[in-house]
């Protein structure tokens, strides 16, 4: 289990697993709930009443459990959503695995459901990153700003099999074998839609304020392609493609953590969210 965690949370578009226990359980601080979005449940821990909320998105293989660092770093005074995908946590699983596009549905349910009012600022991290992107370039009049925590893009698998395919290739087979059998169909779903994406990074919609956090940690020893010399610049260069556009906001680069910043660095997360809130 140690050593699929570890895998997980080093590779590009993949979270690290929920690393808190049971005794961690959602609801310490908020509301937990249970809603029928599409035909699954899913967990929802929701606190606050502030005019501005924050609707955290967490990596592949995550629940949300994985945000109690920054929500704890916050504070008490702003209001925040954050939930576990299908199969994930306490959610129930659906029927077949979720492609972006039904990820993306279940997040705007969620929200219509919840009665979400006032700003939107919302936090993804790797695939949820992804996520948070597409879904403010769907849904552009209900998000208000954006926090990306070293986010999965969707030309990134491109970009890497053209830079290294056979190195590529044995990535996927090695995870894939360290995966539970629920997640590697979610792998295989999700590296099919990634190869049929373009190979040129869309930018962030010009109007949307935000900050996107980019780690940029090397290591002696990588694990996977993105963990090389040349897999961290490609990784950078996604990302100074997909921010280009942006007016307002800001492009954070972190040299001493590695892919799961929002938990080996919470409160720096949690500045750039009061930062993005106050339009700093």
């Amino acid at each position: 289990m140690k050593a699929l965690i570890l895998s997980l949370a080093i590779i590009g578009f993949i979270g690290a697993g929920s690393v808190y226990g049971a005794e961690n359980a959602a609801g310490a601080a908020g509301r937990t709930l249970k809603l029928n979005i599409n035909d699954v449940m899913l967990e929802v821990e929701k606190q606050g009443k502030a005019d501005v909320t924050v609707v955290f998105e967490a990596g592949f293989g995550t629940d949300l459990r994985t945000w109690q660092p920054v929500i704890a770093a916050l504070g008490n005074n702003i209001s925040t959503v954050a939930y576990s995908r299908a199969g994930l946590g306490q959610s129930t699983a659906a029927d077949a695995p979720r492609n972006i596009q039904q990820h993306i549905n279940d997040l705007h349910t969620l929200l219509t459901a919840l009665k979400v009012n006032g700003e939107i600022v919302l936090v993804g991290h790797s695939y949820g990153g992804l996520l948070a992107t597409e879904y403010a370039r769907q849904f552009p009049e209900q998000i208000s700003a954006l926090v990306l925590i070293d986010p999965a893009v969707m030309a990134q698998r491109k970009v890497f099999l053209q830079a290294d395919k056979g190195r590529v290739l044995r990535d996927d087979q090695m995870l894939l074998k360290m995966m539970p059998t629920a997640l590697q169909q979610d792998y295989q779903l999700l590296i099919t839609q990634l190869d049929a994406a373009p190979a040129r990074v869309n930018p962030l919609p010009a109007t949307i304020r935000t900050s996107l956090i980019t780690s940029t940690k090397t290591y002696q020893q990588p694990f996977v392609f993105e963990e090389t010399q040349l897999g961290k610049q490609l990784w950078l260069n996604l990302h100074n493609a997909l921010f280009k556009e942006v007016t307002h906001g800001q492009h954070i680069r972190v040299s001493d953590a590695g892919h799961n910043l929002h938990q080996d660095k919470p409160q720096l997360i949690a500045q750039a969210i009061t930062a993005i809130i106050n339009r700093q």
